[in-house]
């Protein structure tokens, strides 16, 4: 989650952290109170991923202030985390045990030099895009089971319906998901 704040938020004025502060205490409340709304006394029901998104939408909001506090602080006018000690020593840490976890595992040194078989791929996403994503991948569980689609399909239809365009723009034309991976044909 920091990481995907530092990438967010680097370059961006104070304003534009602001903004983003901002959207993450928005994020926070409605969270918090949708964990509070899915808690059923009487039954003990709880829905977890609407606790987890609550946990995540806390420590956003947390580390989005933290951001805020040091631009200030520094008297930075636009956000560089790679000046931001904490962050980096982080980031460092993050890095490390992530190193560590994978060459614990079978093949783990080849992963990790990008020698073994397979495709590796990162991407990026913009704010929106991945606000969007992020609220529609936690969706409560209740939800989740109720569909026929598994998340796992879903990424599946998403990378078969990939296109390259002329400039080398990737994209996916607007489609929905089945559970078999076939969209109904049109009348």
């Amino acid at each position: 989650m920091r990481e995907g704040i530092r990438h967010e938020g680097d370059g961006l004025d104070a304003a534009a952290v602001a903004a983003r502060l901002a959207q993450a205490a928005a994020w926070e409340q409605d969270a918090a109170e949708r964990a509070r709304t899915l808690r059923d006394p009487a039954t003990g029901y709880e829905d977890f991923d609407a606790e987890y998104l609550a946990e995540i939408c806390t420590a956003r909001h947390l580390e989005w202030r933290r951001v805020q506090a040091l631009m200030n602080e520094m008297n930075w006018k636009v956000c560089e985390p790679l000046r931001d000690v904490q962050g980096s020593a982080w980031a460092r840490e993050r890095d490390r045990r992530r190193n560590d976890s994978v060459a614990d595992q079978p093949g783990g040194e080849a992963w990790r030099r990008g020698d073994a078989f397979g495709l590796r791929m990162e991407v990026w996403l913009s704010a929106e895009t991945t606000d969007r994503i992020t609220w529609a991948g936690y969706l409560p569980a209740r939800y989740a089971r109720e569909s026929p689609v598994s998340p796992a399909a879903v990424v599946v239809q998403i990378l078969e319906r990939i296109v390259l365009g002329e400039n080398g723009v990737i994209s996916v034309p607007p489609f929905r998901p089945t559970a078999d991976g076939v969209e109904p044909s049109s009348p």
